[in-house]
């Protein structure tokens, strides 16, 4: 787990994406950062701009214990689209928000 430090009041969530490989590869566990009141109002309204719901327009896993943007390739592998914004959709409608791991930043 880790923290974000940054000089604002926000509440940021984790929404997470996880997509088994079968039984001979490890599975892929990635996440973005939302505001929870925006992931929230764009579950309901699609037309809610990403802008408002995303903390950062970036995907991350873990590596040793911090978070680490994906690669390009990771992205087209895990998600099928090299597309960040299409891959982040992708993540809001699948994933799953770990809202006991909010954190204020």
């Amino acid at each position: 787990f880790f923290i974000l430090f940054t000089m604002s009041s926000k509440v940021t969530a984790k929404v997470d994406f996880h997509k088994d490989n079968g039984p001979n590869e490890p599975s892929d566990d990635i996440y973005c950062l939302v505001d929870p009141e925006g992931y929230a109002k764009w579950q309901n309204d699609k037309s809610v701009p990403l802008v408002n719901v995303v903390e950062a327009f970036h995907i991350y896993k873990e590596h040793s214990g911090q978070p680490a943007k994906i690669s390009e390739d990771d992205m087209s592998r895990i998600l099928g689209t090299k597309d960040e914004q299409l891959a982040i959709t992708k993540i809001l409608e699948e994933g799953k928000i770990e809202e006991n791991k909010a954190f204020k930043c």
